[in-house]
């Protein structure tokens, strides 16, 4: 019998958790190796090993075609938002399409915050298992939702998240998979739910620049890739569109940066190619 990819775990979401725990020297998530199959973990850790070698850097970020630089990279950009968010006084954060995010493990910020994570039910399930004998340093409560068929307010209703005060939404990893309807219809529904002063985090691909013969060739081979995962690519934008995208849907002064921008603020090089195209978007709900 052939598992519907709603019934397993996201295999993107480990493929990101993989990429975060051979991260790029100190840049890693040292709780992702959790999200792994146990095979897997000793390949992780010859991988953060190989990497301190003369040249392994590189030759790590080339077998695993940038993805743990991208990954390292995102969730940097991504840990620095969430503190500035915490430290100008929202106490409550939104994880719509958690995947296998440890922030409320591992960030001091997020202490004696309250925390929702929301994602499909088989996602969760494998979440809760990784984490259960880690204590979290956020308030954290579980909700199993498919947002493709529920809705998020409901899916929030029993849980302590309160609308009247500001939310910090996390929204990672997940835009690409949806189309433009459910995105803009997400988007608008994140907004009504927010109380003045709350913000939004949000990834999305760009599409690839370049144009020409290999342009086409990387984003075909991407998309093909994601096909074969059963988590196919569905929606893409440009900085205009989804600044567009995100105003029309009440949020404002939004604010978009690249794996450029987020290499050096910590001294890295970025990631090339495929892995370039995902873009980093902030905005705020007045």
């Amino acid at each position: 019998m052939t598992t519907h990819p709603r019934d397993r775990a996201s295999l993107t979401a480990r493929a990101v958790a993989l990429g975060r725990a051979v991260g790029r020297g100190d840049l890693r998530d040292g709780l992702a190796e959790r999200a792994l199959p146990r095979l897997v973990r000793p390949a992780v850790r010859g991988l953060r090993a190989a990497a301190g070698l003369p040249g392994g850097r590189a030759a790590v970020a080339v077998a695993l075609g940038g993805l743990n630089v991208h990954a390292a990279l995102r969730m940097h950009a991504v840990d620095a938002e969430v503190e500035r968010a915490v430290h100008d006084g929202i106490g409550q954060v939104v994880v719509v399409g958690a995947g296998f995010d440890t922030r409320a493990w591992r960030m001091e910020a997020l202490h004696g915050t309250h925390v929702v994570e929301v994602d499909r039910p088989a996602t969760q399930r494998r979440k809760q298992a990784t984490m259960a004998d880690v204590a979290p340093l956020a308030d954290v409560e579980f909700v199993a939702a498919d947002l493709a068929e529920d809705s998020l307010l409901m899916a929030l209703a029993p849980t302590a998240w309160d609308r009247h005060r500001p939310t910090l939404w996390v929204w990672e990893a997940v835009v690409p998979y949806l189309d433009d309807l459910a995105v803009r219809s997400t988007a608008t529904g994140l907004a009504e739910l927010s109380a003045p002063g709350s913000r939004l985090v949000m990834t999305f691909a760009h599409p690839v620049g370049g144009g020409g013969v290999a342009g086409a060739l990387v984003d075909s081979g991407a998309r093909l890739a994601f096909e074969v995962l059963g988590e196919p690519l569905r929606s893409a934008y440009d900085d205009w569109d989804i600044t567009a995208l995100l105003t029309e849907a009440g949020f404002h002064d939004p604010v978009v940066t690249g794996s450029r921008e987020w290499a050096r603020t910590v001294g890295q090089d970025a990631p090339r190619l495929i892995f370039a195209a995902e873009r980093l978007v902030t905005a705020v709900r007045r």
